[in-house]
Formats: C-alpha cells, structure tokens, sequence
C-alpha cells in the first residue's frame, strides 16, 4: 500500500496558494461582468508585486513605469517593485479601457473614487467566491509572492527588499517555510537518482 506522506502544518499564519488556486483567481477576476480589466490587473499586480493593500491603494498613475515594468511605492520608506509582462498587459488593457490622469489612482473603486484598503480585501473575497477558492485577502498574495520567489532561487534580501521589510528576522520565515516545501516535494517525488535500472 503506498504510503501518503503527512501534511506540513503551518503555524506561522503564512498561507501560499496553489497553482491551481492562483489560475481559478485570475481567471474568475477576468470573467467579471463589471469591472473584469480592473479585478484582472489587481490580482496580477498583487499576485506579481507583493505590495500591501495600502500601497496598492495609494498609487497613481504616475507611480507606474510601463517601459521599465516597475512601480513606485510611496507608502513607508518607499522602495520600487518590478513586475511582468503579463501583468504590464493585464495593467495596459485595464488603463486602455479607461483613461485617467497620472495623478489618479492607479485602481478605481466602483463608486468611481480611490479604492480603500477594506473595498480591495471585499473584492478579493468575492473573487475567492466565485472561484471556490477559500481565505482569499489581499496580503495572502503578499506570502504567495514572496514564497514563489524563494522556491524559485531568489536571493533572500532581494525579496526583504521587495517586501519592503525593515529586518531580515521577518524575512526570514518566508524563507523557512520555502525550503520546507522544497524538501516536501523531494521528499514526496521519487528521486531521479533512485530510479531503477531497466
């Protein structure tokens, strides 16, 4: 009988999603009725940036460098955050639909003024609904972001900086819960160096 290895339990309240729960996320944003550019272009942009609901909600237009793939966050001490190209599309086809001042917000609320930290966490929510995707809130894309970057290589103060963290301690739990979740995989797969001879 295979034997199913024992899941790994958090107790640092870090959450990543699964791949499978981040493309349910973008692709239900997508497929809003009202609003699919803007929720699309949110969710890649905190999916790509790891910005906080606050820095989200306090950027302009102006804060953004479509040619560079980068932002300015201004909350704080400030830093600059890079992101993709296939968050530079989703942002352009959103922006494209509906023009605005560089001095605007970068994302509008419904009512048509600055969204707030509160309205960005009730959209995430909604989005997690109709995607069947459960705790969905802005700062769990914060923790996917970060862990996806460490599982990929990325060099911890690179990330610390990213995350805007003052001290590396904080970082560092991102970093614990990376490598246990390399050591989970390799654990779980068979090891090429442990495939039988044919």
């Amino acid at each position: 009988m295979k034997r199913i290895p024992a899941p790994i339990i958090r107790d640092d309240g870090i959450e990543p999603y699964t791949d499978e729960e981040l493309k349910a996320l973008l692709r239900a944003a997508r497929d809003c009725q009202k609003n699919g550019l803007r929720n699309a272009a949110i969710l890649h942009f905190l999916a790509d940036t790891a910005v906080r609901a606050g820095e989200l909600c306090a950027m302009t237009l102006e804060d953004l460098n479509h040619a560079a793939g980068t932002a300015n966050v201004r909350c704080g001490k400030g830093r600059v955050v890079a992101f993709g190209k296939t968050t530079a599309q989703t942002l352009w086809r959103y922006l494209r639909s509906d023009p605005r001042d560089p001095e605007e917000p970068l994302f509008m609320s419904e009512r048509g003024g600055p969204m707030t930290p509160n309205s960005l966490f009730q959209l995430c929510k909604r989005i997690g609904k109709a995607a069947g995707v459960k705790r969905v809130h802005p700062h769990r894309f914060r923790h996917d972001a970060a862990v996806r970057l460490l599982r990929n290589g990325a060099h911890a103060f690179g990330v610390m900086n990213l995350l805007g963290h003052t001290r590396v301690q904080t970082t560092q739990v991102y970093v614990k819960l990376a490598e246990a979740d390399v050591k989970n995989m390799h654990r779980t797969a068979r090891s090429p160096c442990e495939a039988r001879p044919p």
